[in-house]
């Protein structure tokens, strides 16, 4: 399939938009993506919630104390439809202690993209004890 859209680096500090290249529709474009959004809507692609080797950040209890654990992600498990299972690593000891999995429905929950998030939730936590 050929690809209709690019990225283009500016050195404008207005960030203007860059015009399709020669001999492409905007409607092309517009097809394209909607095709994207509809195979998003339908279940037959999805967006992940993170990259390989990203950091990802939850909140475990230790010794009796709460504490943020930073995590990197190692890998994803999924069925052709879906993604079942993220997998991750602590990310400082990388021992085999730390491994630990967690599903999509888990991030805003129990895992986060960012560490304010992940410390807003351990507060939570903490005010329900």
């Amino acid at each position: 399939m050929e690809r209709l859209t690019r990225y283009r680096v500016t050195t404008d500090y207005k960030g203007e938009y860059a015009e399709p290249e020669e001999g492409v529709d905007n409607a092309d474009i517009c097809n394209r993506l909607a095709e994207l959004e509809d195979k998003l809507e339908n279940g037959q692609a999805f967006e992940l919630p993170c990259a390989i080797h990203d950091t990802l950040y939850t909140h475990k209890k230790v010794f009796g104390k709460w504490q943020i654990e930073e995590l990197e992600c190692w890998g994803f498990h999924c069925d052709g439809r879906k993604i079942l299972f993220i997998d991750c690593q602590n990310a400082k000891t990388a021992s085999s202690n730390s491994l630990r999995s967690f599903r999509l429905e888990d991030f805003g929950k129990s895992v986060f993209t960012e560490k304010d998030q992940a410390e807003a939730r351990l507060k939570e936590l903490k005010g329900n004890k």
